[in-house]
């Protein structure tokens, strides 16, 4: 079995590209006509791979996908807040 990359790390390296890249730029606002350039090609491969944004907790509940339990900073959660039902 393969492991995914880390999606953080991915994330970090390809917007750190992506900000210093005008072609990775122009195509990320148009991604149906332009390609980006080789880097930014192989970092958004690798952004992809890593799957689902760790945040995206909304997302796993409507994909039915397990999501731990969190207290909305990506703390393990000690049980329900006194100011939520």
């Amino acid at each position: 079995m393969t492991n995914s990359p880390d999606w953080n790390a991915a994330d970090k390296a390809y917007q750190a590209h992506h900000a210093s890249c005008p072609t990775c730029r122009a195509a990320g606002g148009n991604p149906n006509n332009l390609q980006r350039c080789p880097t930014g090609t192989e970092l958004w491969a690798t952004y992809q791979a890593a799957g689902m944004p760790p945040h995206f907790t909304w997302l796993r509940r409507e994909k039915g996908t397990r999501v731990p339990k969190t207290n909305g900073h990506g703390h393990a959660s000690a049980g329900p807040r006194p100011d939520r039902p």
